[in-house]
C-alpha cells in the first residue's frame, strides 16, 4: 500500500510505509518531539531505534509474506473521480479557510484585499481546465449564469471524440452547480441533470 492509497479521514494524517527505514524513524522522532512532557532524549531514542529496527523489520516482510500468501489486498481502487473530487473538496477547504484569514486582513488603505468569491472562481477555473485537458479538451472560457456554470470547449487535437455525459455529470457534482459544455458555435454538446 503508498501513502497515497489512503482516503480521507486518514490521509489527513502523517503516514509512512513500515518498511522505510528513514520514514520510520522520522515518524518516531516527531512522535516523540510532539510528546513535549514525556519525551525522551533523541540519542537514546535513536540507540533503541537502530537496535530494534531488524526485529520489526522482520516482522513487517512476515506480514506482507502473509498478506500476499492468502491473498489479502487492502488497496483500494480509487477512481479518478474519486481523487478529483477529494482534490476539489481540498481546494474547497483551503480557499475557505484562505478566505476567513483575509477577510481580516486588509491593504495598506484600509480595503479588503481580494474577495473570497473571486479565490473560488479562480480554483473552479483552474479545475475546470485541468479537468478538460484529461480528457483532451480545452475550456477556452467559462461562465457563472446564476447556478450553473457554461463551458465553452474545444477538440484539443481537432478530433471529433466526445465528451461524455459522465464526465460533465462528476464536474458537476464536484462543483455544486450545473453544467453545460458548449461548442464554440454556441451549440450544447451535453448538459448536467442535477436536481
Amino acid at each position: 500500500m503508498k501513502t497515497t492509497d489512503l482516503i480521507s479521514p486518514l490521509s489527513q494524517f502523517q503516514a509512512v510505509i513500515g518498511d522505510s527505514k528513514d520514514d520510520v524513524q522520522k515518524l518516531l522522532f516527531d512522535l516523540n518531539d510532539a510528546s513535549v512532557g514525556l519525551a525522551i532524549p533523541r540519542e537514546r531514542l535513536e540507540r533503541a531505534f537502530q537496535r530494534s529496527w531488524p526485529e520489526f523489520e522482520n516482522e513487517m516482510r512476515s506480514i506482507s509474506v502473509i498478506s500476499s500468501r492468502d491473498n489479502l489486498s487492502n488497496t483500494v481502487q480509487r477512481s479518478e473521480a474519486d481523487m478529483t473530487e477529494e482534490i476539489l473538496l481540498i481546494a474547497r477547504q483551503l480557499d475557505h479557510r484562505m478566505a476567513e484569514i483575509e477577510r481580516y486582513e486588509l491593504r495598506a488603505d484600509g480595503a479588503p484585499r481580494r474577495p473570497s468569491r473571486e479565490i473560488r472562481r479562480i480554483s473552479e477555473e483552474k479545475f475546470i481546465a485541468s479537468s478538460f485537458a484529461k480528457i483532451g479538451w480545452e475550456a477556452v472560457r467559462s461562465s457563472w449564469e446564476g447556478e450553473s456554470v457554461v463551458i465553452v470547449a474545444q477538440s484539443s487535437d481537432g478530433s471529433s471524440h466526445s465528451i461524455s455525459r459522465d464526465f460533465v455529470e462528476r464536474l458537476a457534482k464536484s462543483l455544486g452547480r450545473e453544467v453545460a459544455v458548449l461548442g464554440e458555435a454556441g451549440k450544447v454538446i451535453v448538459r448536467s441533470d442535477l436536481p
